[in-house]
This record gives C-alpha cells, structure tokens and sequence, in this order.
C-alpha cells in the first residue's frame, strides 16, 4: 500500500463513527466528506490533518492547540482557511477524534446551507424562481423568425450575402 492509501486508510478509521465518509484525493493530499460537507483536509506526506472551522468552534480548536491550514499562495504570500489541526491525541484513535470531528461536521454543514442560501438568493433576484419559465442561462426563449431577424436586421440578407 502507498503511504496515501494508508493515510486515508486510517482517517476513514478515525472518522467511522460519523457514518459513511468519503475521501478523495486533492491537491497533492486528500478530503473528507460526509453527506456532501466538505469537513476535513489531510496531507498524506507528513501524516497531518485539518479539520474546518467556523466562527463558533474556532475558539475550542485555538483552546487545544489547534493549528490553521496556510498555504503559500501567489506571490508567496501566506493564505489561512478555515481548517485548524486536532490536538495531536486525537489521530490516535476514533473515539478521542469523535468530538472534534463532530464539531467539524456542524461546522461544514453550517457553511454549506448559507453556501445554498446565497446561492438561492442569487437566483432569486436574477428573476429565476419567479415562476416565469427560463432557459438554464436565464435568457428567455426566442422564436426563430426573431433570431433571423436580430441576425439580418428588419430588412433581411443584404444582396451579395453568403451568411444563413
């Protein structure tokens, strides 16, 4: 086995108690989801994990320890997400990485519904949703006498036109 399949390996392990978690492979390491919420971030290379955060659990992963995912982004400049590191106690086995991955799973849940709360906001002041019918794009139908003429104008092809 890789040293990724046995990192993945052992958080699916860890996290077993959640229910069905899927991991998939990202960026040189992998993720973790539950349910479609994307809650933890691993680096299989130095055997590290990150579990996502919010505003009201920030505070009792500061309080253990608990480290931000930074990366180096453009320019060489450091970029902080919503990630923070686990005590280190807790990789060792499900049932001490149990509580910290339930406050992860709340964490990314929250972030998806207002995620999904936006995005329905959006839709519903671009006038989707307004009971009117609509393209995918939004743009209204067009009957094809009006698309001849918003190609050739009022007056139709111009003598000498080679365009249909």
């Amino acid at each position: 086995m890789s040293r990724r399949s046995d990192f993945e390996g052992h958080c699916l392990d860890l996290f077993a108690p959640l229910g069905p978690v899927l991991a998939r492979r990202m960026f040189g390491g992998c993720g973790f989801y539950l349910g479609g919420a994307f809650f933890a971030i691993g680096d299989p290379d130095e055997w590290r994990l990150w579990l996502k955060v919010d505003d009201a659990t920030r505070g009792a992963f500061e309080a253990a320890g608990g480290e931000p995912f930074v990366y180096l982004g453009r320019g060489k400049r450091e970029v902080s997400l919503s990630y923070y590191a686990p005590p280190p106690e807790a990789l060792d086995d499900a049932e001490g990485m149990l509580p910290w991955a339930r406050l992860a799973v709340e964490a990314a849940r929250r972030a998806l519904a207002a995620r999904l709360t936006r995005a329905r906001e959006r839709a519903r002041r671009a006038g989707r949703g307004s009971g009117r019918t609509t393209r995918p794009t939004g743009r209204r139908a067009t009957s094809p006498a009006r698309r001849r003429r918003r190609r050739w104008g009022p007056a139709g092809p111009g003598p000498g036109s080679t365009r249909r």
